[in-house]
C-alpha cells in the first residue's frame, strides 16, 4: 500500500456500540494501519478537541481514516465513515448539544474530507440530500458478520441460557432505552400481543446503559409482564443467546445499518425487525417486517413469528444466507482499496 495509513481511534475505548465494532473488525483485517487515540479515553468535548488539534499533527503525511462521524476538519487527505445521518434526520433522538454539534462537523467534514464512506443505500441517500458537498466522494462499503455468529451447539445455547438466567422460552430484543431503539413501542406492542402469545413465552431485552451525554434523559419505560431486561452481554454469550432464542425483535426507527439483524440471522434465529430505514434493505426478504410507529402492526407480527412455524422455519433457512452476503473480510478489502486511491490522488 502507498503511504502510511493513520486510524482515529478515539472510539477504540468507548463503550462497544455497532460504529466501535466496524472499528474492531477492520481494523485486524489492515495490520499495517497505525492506531492513533488519546493517552487516556476522552468523550466530549475534550475528545473532539483532541481530534481537531493533536490529531492532525500525529497522522501529519499519511491518509487518516476516521470510522465515527468525527475527525479534523483539516486533513488533506482524510477518509471519514457516517454510519448515518440520525443527528439530521431526527435531532429528537439526541441531547440537544450532540445533535447540535453533529450538526455542525458533518457539513464541514462533508466539504474537507476526501472520501465519504457510508454504510448502505438508505444512509448514502440521506447523506446525499443532507450534505450536498459529499455528494461526488461518496462510498458505500457495507458492514459484516463475525465469523462466532453461527448456529450454535446446545450445550452453548443451554450454558448461556444458565449463566444469563433466561427462561426456557423467549424472543430477545435488543433495545437499550434511547428513543431511537424504540423500546416504548415495542413494549406497547407486547402488552399487547400477549393474549395471543404462549403462555410461557417472555420477552428478553438486551441493551448497555443509557449513554446520557448522547441521548440526554430518557426515562425507561416500567415493564410489562413477562418481560426480562438483562442489561448488556458479552459478546462471547451474545451468539448463544441470539440461537436460543425463538426470535430476534428489532423494531428500530432509525438504523443506518442494523449490524444486530444480520448477526441473528447469521445464527439461523428468525427476525422481525422494521420495514422503515436500512434495517428492510439490510433484511431483505429474510426477515418479517413490520412498521415500527405502529405498536398494532408489531403486535401482530410478535404474534405471528411466535405461534406460525411454517414462518420462522422459513426464515430460520433464509437468514443465513442473506448474512453471507454481508462480510468483514470484502469490507476491509474495499477499505484499502479506497486509501489506495487516496493516497495515490485518484
Amino acid at each position: 500500500m502507498t503511504g502510511r495509513i493513520f486510524v482515529n481511534a478515539r472510539i477504540a475505548g468507548q463503550p462497544v456500540n455497532g460504529q466501535s465494532r466496524a472499528l474492531a473488525e477492520i481494523l485486524c483485517r489492515l495490520p499495517a494501519a497505525t492506531k492513533l487515540a488519546p493517552r487516556k479515553p476522552l468523550g466530549g468535548a475534550a475528545g473532539h478537541a483532541w481530534e481537531q488539534a493533536v490529531l492532525p499533527l500525529l497522522a501529519a503525511g499519511g491518509t487518516l481514516w476516521s470510522p465515527s462521524a468525527t475527525g479534523p476538519a483539516l486533513h488533506p487527505r482524510h477518509v471519514v465513515t457516517l454510519h448515518d445521518v440520525a443527528f439530521l434526520d431526527r435531532p429528537d433522538f439526541y441531547s440537544p448539544a450532540f445533535a447540535r454539534f453533529y450538526a455542525t462537523l458533518a457539513p464541514a467534514l462533508a466539504r474537507t474530507a476526501r472520501r465519504i464512506v457510508t454504510v448502505s443505500e438508505f444512509s448514502a441517500s440521506r447523506i446525499r440530500e443532507r450534505l450536498p458537498a459529499a455528494r461526488d466522494k461518496l462510498v458505500v462499503i457495507g458492514n459484516g458478520v463475525a465469523s462466532r455468529f453461527r448456529p450454535q451447539a446446545p450445550h452453548a445455547i443451554a450454558a448461556a441460557r444458565a449463566k444469563l438466567a433466561l427462561p426456557a422460552r423467549y424472543l430477545l430484543a435488543q433495545a437499550p432505552a434511547n428513543k431511537r431503539k424504540n423500546l416504548d413501542g415495542l413494549y406497547a406492542a407486547w402488552r399487547a400481543a400477549l393474549p395471543a402469545l404462549p403462555g410461557d413465552l417472555e420477552l428478553v431485552v438486551s441493551g448497555k446503559a443509557l449513554e446520557r451525554r448522547a441521548f440526554g434523559d430518557v426515562t425507561e419505560p416500567p415493564a410489562p409482564p413477562r418481560v426480562r431486561r438483562i442489561g448488556f452481554v458479552d459478546d462471547g454469550d451474545m451468539a448463544p443467546l441470539l440461537a436460543g432464542a425463538e426470535a430476534f425483535v428489532f423494531p428500530s426507527l432509525y438504523e443506518g445499518f442494523g449490524i444486530p439483524v444480520i448477526e441473528a440471522m447469521a445464527c439461523g434465529t428468525p427476525t422481525l425487525t422494521s420495514n422503515v430505514t436500512a434495517t428492510a434493505e439490510v433484511a431483505g426478504d429474510a426477515a418479517l417486517l413490520v412498521d415500527p410507529a405502529s405498536p398494532e402492526a408489531m403486535a401482530r407480527g410478535l404474534v405471528a413469528i411466535a405461534t406460525d412455524g411454517a414462518l420462522r422455519a422459513r426464515l430460520a433457512l433464509a437468514g443465513p444466507a442473506r448474512a453471507a452476503a454481508y462480510s468483514w473480510d470484502d469490507a476491509a478489502r474495499r477499505y484499502a482499496a479506497l486509501f489506495e486511491d487516496v493516497a495515490t490522488g485518484r
